[in-house]
């Protein structure tokens, strides 16, 4: 990357020329996308194996340090991972000896390491409406992490150096589901013995591989079979987790919103349900008033309504990337007609009028500003990058600098040189 270059770790600079809009039509829950380079130092900015190295010796052992060591050479007979049980065994003597017997070396939650990282974990968040979760993953020659295996979320891969082979497979599951609710967490900790949480892989033949050099991506859709392995090149790759929000979040909230209005849904089952047969037949009698209290509590409208507080509950619970914050709000005061402003990269945030009110939510935060603000508002969201003095509204300059000078003190809006 260019030195005189701000690196652009948006979804669009993942996506080269392929661009979002063709991505989102063919391949987002579809296709893979292979999207080669041919610039190994492409994500350079992003994390090299020095960075790997002082987190090593500066993390390891702490049981909040998010490492695994996974596997061992192609044809060894390596131990299997270790994992988060053991973080705080591993010291990085241990954990460079066993990469030294064809060990790759995971590790999670690289947002809260590297701030290039927490930068592309919010870009990708907004674009995409996903908890974006970031692991690393440093792997020898001739060498594989885990065998053919599938995700419930959709991948992105980051090749930052070496080399590695993918080989995918036919999807295993349609849209396998990320489960979210299930009821008493408490009571669902132990598996039934006849219910097994490994998923079974369907006997299909490799459809395509694709070998990942520095600076290429590779998307891969949740339930595509894959199995990844090293040859003569170590490998230094990001993994990028983006699980999705189905309508089956949507319908969950909407039927405990549904229960809040109806008493049938709140009718308590009968004492010994779990082990009197004739208690759950019992129950069973109320099942009919039930599932009509569900057929008229729950309707588009209904929907609609849970699908915008899960909006609204995405943007308000992100984290946001303050870096600079501090330097704009103390140049706040120089704001004038002719300055530009730009949203914070990688923030996202919506608004929501409450009577008089216009709410901005944004990374834990509410700025209240007066309805008659909406104009400006949808212009800076919709703009994202903008001149003050353009900023649409009836009221006059000194408004739109007002406005302009309350959304940067609270760190939505950056200065943009």
């Amino acid at each position: 990357m260019s030195e005189n270059r701000e690196p652009d770790w948006g979804l669009e600079g993942l996506l080269g020329n392929v661009g979002p809009d063709l991505f989102f039509a063919q391949h987002w829950q579809k296709a893979p996308l292979h999207v080669e380079r041919g610039r190994t130092d492409y994500f350079d900015g992003l994390v090299d194996k020095k960075q790997v190295d002082h987190l090593l010796a500066t993390q390891c052992g702490r049981p909040d340090f998010p490492i695994s060591v996974i596997g061992g050479h192609l044809e060894g007979t390596d131990p299997p991972e270790t994992g988060p049980a053991a973080r705080s065994q591993w010291s990085a003597e241990r954990v460079y000896r066993r990469l030294g017997q064809g060990a790759t070396i995971r590790i999670g939650n690289m947002p809260h390491f590297i701030p290039a990282i927490r930068r592309l974990a919010s870009c990708l968040e907004t674009a995409l409406s996903s908890d974006i979760a970031i692991n690393l993953y440093l792997t020898p020659p001739m060498a594989r992490a885990f065998g053919a295996h599938y995700d419930n979320h959709d991948v992105f891969i980051l090749q930052v150096e070496g080399s590695k082979s993918w080989t995918l497979r036919s999807p295993a599951e349609h849209w396998p589901l990320e489960t979210v609710f299930r009821g008493r967490e408490q009571w669902l900790r132990r598996s039934l013995p006849w219910e097994t949480k490994l998923k079974t892989l369907p006997p299909v033949e490799a459809t395509r591989s694709y070998r990942l050099e520095a600076g290429d991506m590779l998307y891969v859709p949740r339930g595509h079979v894959h199995e990844v392995k090293t040859q003569e090149s170590e490998s230094l790759h990001l993994t990028v987790a983006a699980p999705v929000v189905t309508w089956y979040e949507v319908a969950v909230d909407s039927v405990l919103a549904a229960a809040r209005r109806s008493p049938e849904l709140r009718e308590a089952l009968p004492p010994g349900f779990a082990t009197d047969p004739e208690a759950r037949a019992e129950a069973m009698k109320s099942a009919p008033a039930a599932i009509e209290a569900l057929r008229a509590q729950l309707g588009a409208d209904d929907l609609g309504r849970s699908l915008s507080r899960i909006a609204d509950q995405f943007v308000h619970s992100r984290e946001g990337d303050w870096q600079g914050a501090a330097e704009d709000r103390m140049r706040a005061d120089s704001i004038g007609t002719g300055t530009m402003l730009a949203i914070r990269p990688g923030l996202a945030c919506t608004s929501r009028e409450s009577g008089a009110d216009l709410l901005l939510l944004f990374a834990g935060r509410v700025v209240r500003l007066p309805v008659r603000a909406s104009t400006m508002i949808d212009h800076i969201l919709e703009a994202r990058r903008f001149r003050v003095g353009d900023l649409p509204t009836h009221l006059g300059d000194e408004s739109r600098i007002v406005v302009a000078r309350i959304l940067v003190e609270n760190g939505m809006l950056t200065l943009d040189a």
